[in-house]
């Protein structure tokens, strides 16, 4: 089994995957205790575990440190392979996944502070989506307008409900929050071509810089 977290949202999730059944968990992450859910998922099955994975941005900063803290402390704990998997990308997967075909390119569009979104380009290769851009934090007025030709899928919590499925190549498919199954199976992936990561130099990728980095680096102020 392979354990996966996704805590990019205010919803923070877990799942135990197998390769066929998942079983998961979800807190809202400023009210209740991922890790107490986390244990009482595993409840002793340690040994059964083979890897990790976990989420690592962009998204919610809060969300993202309590995730990846939550992730290395189990691997000091209980060491095993750790795959730390692209944010945009399980977003990414979720979309595509909520069609009857899979398309060419997926464009995840999701919510960021400060009147911004993070998106990526991703394109279908061999089954899997892979990202042909790096991850850009614009605002709502600039995104994004250099999409490809042939059309695809737009869609996550940048998107508002209002916003439909439009028309035209492209579909827009407002979402919420991703799958946390596709942590599970794109670290799944990964850990089998043993491209982990040293769990202790696991870090969120956020993308842009937090307000306390911010602050602490003394730019902004007069």
């Amino acid at each position: 089994m392979l354990l996966a977290l996704e805590t990019s949202t205010r919803v923070g999730c877990a799942c135990l995957w197998d390769g066929e059944q998942a079983q998961r968990v979800e807190v809202e992450q400023t009210k209740e205790d991922l890790a107490a859910r986390v244990h009482e998922l595993v409840a002793g099955r340690w040994a059964d575990i083979r890897g990790y994975a976990v989420s690592i941005g962009p998204g919610s900063f809060t969300g993202l440190r309590l995730g990846v803290s939550l992730l290395k402390g189990i691997a000091f704990v209980h060491p095993r392979p750790v795959a730390a998997v692209p944010s945009l990308q399980v977003w990414a997967e979720t979309l595509a996944a909520e069609g009857t075909s899979r398309p060419e390119w997926v464009v995840p569009v999701v919510r960021a502070k400060k009147g911004q979104v993070y998106t990526a380009l991703f394109r279908g290769e061999a089954g899997a989506l892979e990202p042909v851009s790096g991850v850009r934090a614009l605002a709502d007025a600039e995104w994004p307008e250099d999409l490809p030709e042939g059309g695809g899928i737009l869609g996550g919590s940048g998107l508002d409900a209002e916003t439909g499925t439009g028309e035209g190549p492209w579909i827009r498919r407002p979402l919420e929050r991703p799958d946390v199954l596709w942590v599970a199976r794109i670290g799944a992936r990964r850990v089998d071509r043993n491209a982990g990561v040293d769990a202790a130099r696991l870090e969120p990728h956020y993308a842009v810089r937090s307000a306390a980095e911010v602050a602490w680096s003394g730019e902004g102020t007069d």
